[in-house]
């Protein structure tokens, strides 16, 4: 990777990270919590009842191990932003794992961050078919995510040739891309 792409890359990586928290920090639909952070504290907490403040508190205390007990059960019932909350906090020590949860926040739906940095996982760990068929899976859902995702992500080495292996395989968007940065559609 050159210097632009790692940059562009960091800057990439920061806003879905931002964007992330503030979604974690403000998981509510109406001024409530969403049903699956609420589900998620009375498992986590024997059943007892979850405050705005004493949810907030805990979310947002120096805790991490805890924290990542809580964003799993939040996403195994279907919380997206936990998902990848827990994947990132697992990143760096448990790859399995945070590649789990990223996943799992993919085929949720609602943060294509998930799907992207699952991607990036395999991409990373040389897993090309994993790589291509999540991507061609979940691009449909957001075209011009993965359309910014390519603006960047185009001179790394490894998604080029995710996106090329997708378009021989006939994905529309894919093509759209490469055609775009390399003036073909192979």
């Amino acid at each position: 990777m050159n210097l632009t792409s790692i940059l562009k890359f960091k800057t990439f990586f920061a806003i879905g990270l931002l964007w992330s928290l503030s979604a974690f920090s403000t998981d509510k639909i109406g001024g409530k919590w969403h049903k699956e952070a609420l589900d998620a504290w009375k498992v986590y907490s024997n059943n007892q009842q979850a405050s705005e403040g004493s949810l907030k508190e805990f979310l947002l205390s120096n805790q991490p191990v805890e924290i990542l007990k809580y964003h799993e059960i939040a996403c195994t019932k279907g919380n997206a932003n936990f998902c990848y909350l827990a994947g990132l906090f697992q990143k760096t020590t448990n790859r399995d794992s945070a590649l789990r949860n990223f996943r799992r926040g993919c085929e949720i739906g609602g943060d294509n961050n998930n799907c992207m940095t699952a991607i990036s996982i395999y991409l990373e760990n040389k897993k090309m078919r994993q790589a291509v068929n999540l991507y061609k899976k979940y691009s449909v859902n957001d075209s011009v995510f993965w359309d910014y995702s390519g603006d960047f992500m185009t001179g790394y080495k490894d998604f080029r040739e995710m996106l090329r292996i997708a378009c021989i395989e006939k994905h529309v968007p894919s093509c759209s891309i490469l055609k775009r940065y390399d003036g073909s559609s192979r």
